[in-house]
């Protein structure tokens, strides 16, 4: 007992709050990255959404440009491939099969 006849204060062992700041700041860690994810998302669809038609258009314009460039590209390499093979027919002791498609 302690003075004055009263019981003496009840000793309730405390966890170590230490131990509990630690998951509480580990999932507070995930919900700002999970938050800032989610408005990175939302900010990148509503852009894709305000796109006009016209900058769609526009963009789709530039990739079949790109397409073609690439296209005529090849084509220029294959008819200097053909040529040379045509032309260096003879390094190589046999007739070139390319002066048929001619």
């Amino acid at each position: 007992m302690a003075r004055g006849g009263l019981p003496a204060p009840c000793q309730v062992s405390s966890p170590d709050l230490k131990s509990y700041s630690q998951p509480a700041n580990n999932f507070l860690a995930l919900g700002v990255d999970f938050f800032k994810n989610l408005l990175y998302t939302l900010r990148i669809e509503s852009e894709r959404i305000m796109r006009t038609e016209q900058e769609v258009q526009e963009e789709q314009r530039r990739a079949e440009a790109r397409v073609q460039r690439w296209n005529e590209s090849v084509q220029r390499v294959r008819e200097l491939a053909q040529r040379w093979r045509r032309e260096n027919a003879h390094l190589y002791n046999r007739p070139s099969p390319y002066d048929e498609e001619s």
